[in-house]
């Protein structure tokens, strides 16, 4: 894992210059805070199909559930791999 990091940190120090790693890194703030928000409503859309789903069967609710789960397990992969990049800027 830190061998991975390293290889990437040099790369992008080797290729790219100091305004072109600032504006990657801006571009990674502006997508870590809509990854963030996309994350934060998920996790309230779970919530609210967990605690109501009035209009949904329990199946339904369930998949729905599984559905959104994995939406959000696919976001914090993203944020993950977000702040490994923006580390290595």
């Amino acid at each position: 894992m830190k061998i991975k990091f390293f290889i990437k940190k040099v790369f992008l120090r080797l290729f790219l210059s100091n305004s072109e790693r600032k504006m990657l890194k801006q571009g990674l703030s502006v997508y870590w805070d809509c990854v963030s928000e996309c994350n934060y409503s998920l996790r309230e859309e779970l919530d609210d199909i967990l605690s109501f789903g009035d209009d949904l069967s329990l199946e339904q609710r369930s998949q729905e559930a599984i559905e959104l789960r994995q939406s959000i397990i696919e976001l914090e992969q993203k944020r993950e791999a977000i702040s490994t990049l923006d580390s290595s800027l």
